[in-house]
């Protein structure tokens, strides 16, 4: 450090390294946090093999494909019923009569409620 002007940290005046560590313990952390962010990007590069300044040998191909899997694997009723996220899946020819059975059976429900078990309070 220079001993004319010494460093000057929160109006206190320090005069060794182990008085100025604390002010620079938030900036090793901040410093942390943006280095693991960007060893993350750097993995994930890495692992997928994708790289931001790499351009496809067909581009349109491969957009197909990935339109392709894209629709086989998320938009596809059928996965979705295979995990248990949907109980059915309804054919569009099979709509009417669906929903008819379910009208059906919700007009000749009969909603039995528990008997009470105290009266009106006297007041």
């Amino acid at each position: 450090m220079i001993e004319d002007w010494p460093q000057d940290i929160g109006g206190k005046p320090s005069f060794s390294y182990l008085e100025n560590m604390p002010a620079f313990v938030p900036i090793m952390f901040e410093l942390t946090v943006f280095f693991a962010a960007h060893l993350m990007v750097i993995t994930f590069y890495l692992r997928s093999r994708m790289w931001p300044f790499k351009n496809a040998e067909n581009p349109e191909d491969t957009r197909k494909q990935k339109i392709k899997e894209y629709k086989d694997k998320f938009a596809n009723p059928y996965v979705a019923a295979a995990y248990g996220y949907i109980d059915a899946v309804i054919e569009p020819k099979e709509t009417r009569n669906f929903i008819l059975h379910a009208l059906e059976v919700s007009s000749l429900k009969v909603e039995i409620s528990p008997t009470k078990k105290h009266g009106v309070p006297p007041f």
